[in-house]
């Protein structure tokens, strides 16, 4: 996090004015035009798809609130290489082919460990799964069934 993303947490967790800010994040067109920005635009969001997501930031009280800001703000990032490192497990990732950096990404984790494998998902981003489902489980359906 940066010194900005810092001084804006803790102006988010002041109760008035945090509560506010944090309303105006979640309301349906900022949730929607967040979701877009990690999908391909060839994709449509469905309303149902904008439904959850807002449910979701309002449930369980202020708790959904300080997930969502340390998201937001940077603070859910970490360094993931001692673990994969040191894992003995099979570990396989699906990714969209139109992830900025997305290979590079991959490459960095085989370097880490050899044994990972992964596939890119044609026409998707961040949302593969979403995006492209027939294919996403038919990657499913192939791995786990080796």
């Amino acid at each position: 996090p940066t010194k900005w993303d810092r001084f804006m947490k803790e102006i988010i967790e002041l109760p008035l004015l945090g509560t506010f800010i944090y309303n105006i994040l979640t309301i349906r067109p900022f949730l929607k035009g967040a979701l877009l920005q990690r999908l391909t635009p060839s994709y449509y969001v469905k309303k149902r798809q904008v439904d959850g997501l807002f449910e979701s930031s309002h449930m369980n009280g202020s708790g959904a609130k300080f997930t969502y800001l340390s998201w937001y703000f940077h603070f859910m990032k970490s360094d993931i290489r001692k673990a994969l490192k040191q894992s003995s497990h099979s570990i396989y990732i699906v990714t969209g082919n139109q992830l900025p950096e997305a290979e590079a990404i991959l490459q960095d984790y085989m370097e880490i460990n050899p044994a990972i494998e992964y596939t890119l998902i044609p026409d998707s981003k961040y949302y593969p799964h979403l995006e492209q489902p027939q294919s996403f489980m038919e990657i499913c359906t192939f791995f786990f069934e080796s």
